[in-house]
């Protein structure tokens, strides 16, 4: 199944809060055209077992770290605690060693990109741990991000200036590689 979320348009109403559905990527059943979280773009969006992680992205009141889950699909929405980070758009997300990330990112007016990576529990997104300040040589936003063979990925990215052409990597309790 695949989940489309939200997002942005040229002409008005500009930012949407509409769950698409797909399984196979080619026919798409609208979930709901109105979902319970605010409109906006930009947003991190994971699945974490049965349930539907939305993080942050940019709204109507600007840069937003608010977090959503849905456990049907995306049918109905219920709001977690707000992360302790600031609010930001085109950030990294995954899950990984048991507690779900958000990489990076840029804040709400698009102009600062974010160098910090945060973490929860995945199972409770109750409370949001600061894993380190200065994640990258610089802020990132816009980059890929994985997880595969027992490490988290992140490849390439973007700093408001330029395109990051390298791969960094993160083992379980050890610091990050960029190559």
């Amino acid at each position: 199944m695949v989940l489309v979320t939200a997002g942005y348009a040229c002409s008005s109403p500009f930012y949407y809060r509409d769950v698409w559905k797909s399984s196979d990527a080619l026919a798409w059943t609208q979930v709901t055209s109105s979902a319970s979280f605010p409109a906006r773009f930009g947003l991190g969006c994971v699945t974490v077992g049965s349930q539907v992680v939305l993080v942050g992205g940019k709204g109507w009141s600007g840069g937003l770290n608010d977090v959503w889950v849905s456990t049907d699909t995306g049918s109905s929405w219920a709001q977690m605690a707000s992360g302790n980070f600031t609010g930001r758009m085109w950030h990294g997300m995954a899950v990984f060693l048991s507690k779900l990330w958000v990489v990076g990112g840029v804040d709400g007016s698009g102009s600062t990109p974010c160098n910090d990576v945060w973490h929860s529990d995945s199972t409770t997104l109750e409370s949001w741990v600061l894993a380190t300040a200065n994640a990258f040589p610089s802020g990132r936003y816009k980059m890929g991000i994985t997880v595969h063979n027992a490490r988290m990925w992140v490849a390439s990215g973007y700093d408001g200036f330029g395109l990051f052409h390298d791969v960094c990597l993160k083992k379980e309790n050890r610091q990050r590689l960029c190559l």
